[in-house]
């Protein structure tokens, strides 16, 4: 199945580069939006909430 994103548009979650904060700066409320406070509470933690998860996600734990 292709995919509905180009690889070449695809940027890593880095909170320290655009467009990161790039939305951070311009939408106060992106940073507290549930999905992103999500993500960033994975790189910090290793850790993916279920609610997080689509239906096929096998575990939070492995996908470091």
């Amino acid at each position: 199945m292709p995919s509905t994103v180009n690889g070449s548009e695809l940027r890593l979650f880095d909170t320290t580069k655009a467009p990161f904060t790039d939305f951070a700066a311009k939408t106060p409320q992106f940073i507290k939006d549930k999905a992103i406070k999500s993500a960033m509470w994975y790189l910090r933690s290793g850790f993916v909430h279920n609610k997080f998860r689509w239906r096929l996600w096998e575990t939070g734990s492995e996908t470091i």
